[in-house]
């Protein structure tokens, strides 16, 4: 599983960090499993509902065009997309608020 976002795309081809470790799709597919026939799990943060309001106005185009490329030109034998945007909701408990998302989508993309 690699974790990237819509707004950057960090974690495709270039290593980033968002604080659970290391993200870096290409680092697993060409330098790991150099050998090896291999799908990709990839976890795409739209940023909440902004991502989404971004997508449907068009301001992310330039990145949804190169997310597809980068999937297409990718060594991954299968890749499965997971779209998540966040429902958050704020529930009060004794320590204070605490946030919950809702992630919602799964797509499977496969190369014909």
């Amino acid at each position: 599983m690699v974790y990237s976002d819509i707004q950057t795309l960090r974690g495709l081809d270039h290593p980033v960090d968002y604080g659970s470790g290391v993200e870096f799709a290409d680092g697993l597919l060409n330098d790991i499993f150099v050998h090896q026939s291999l799908g990709l799990q990839l976890g795409l943060w739209l940023n909440w509902t902004q991502g989404c309001l971004d997508i449907i106005s068009g301001k992310l185009d330039s990145n949804l065009m190169r997310l597809f490329q980068y999937i297409e030109k990718s060594r991954a034998s299968v890749v499965f997309l997971r779209l998540g945007y966040g429902k958050k909701s704020v529930v009060e408990t004794s320590t204070g608020p605490s946030y919950s998302q809702d992630l919602t989508s799964t797509i499977h993309l496969n190369r014909i």
